[in-house]
């Protein structure tokens, strides 16, 4: 069903990226991980995903931050991406995750509601 998809997961702490990408390559996704923004951004610039996932809070700039500058890309206008934090995100910040049309999951993350949200988006 998702075999053969695209993720891209950033996140700074390795842990909880490990996490995500064994939760995903145990369904045939191929995963790459990256640890940092900026480095996910020249990612982004030379690649195509079907799904970004992006925790929230990292340096040198948010993934809020990081989601705006993918959706200037024109290969990742559309491209489907998930905002995770361990934060309660305020309304301001809810309103700029509707904008740059995304979603978002709270940590910790369930590893059953994780991969079904991954599948209903993918599956859109």
């Amino acid at each position: 069903m998702l075999a053969g998809k695209k993720i891209l997961v950033v996140d700074d702490s390795h842990e909880f990226s490990f996490l995500l990408s064994s939760l995903l390559k145990i369904h045939n996704i191929i995963v790459k991980s990256l640890d940092a923004p900026d480095l996910a951004l020249e990612d982004l610039i030379e690649n195509e995903y079907d799904l970004v996932i992006v925790d929230y809070l990292m340096e040198p700039y948010s993934g809020l931050e990081l989601i705006d500058k993918a959706r200037e890309l024109e290969n990742h206008k559309e491209t489907k991406m998930i905002l995770v934090t361990a934060k309660k995100l305020d309304n301001k910040e809810l309103q700029e995750v509707k904008r740059l049309n995304s979603v978002y999951l709270t940590k910790p993350i369930l590893p059953n509601e994780f991969y079904k949200r991954v599948t209903d988006l993918l599956e859109k």
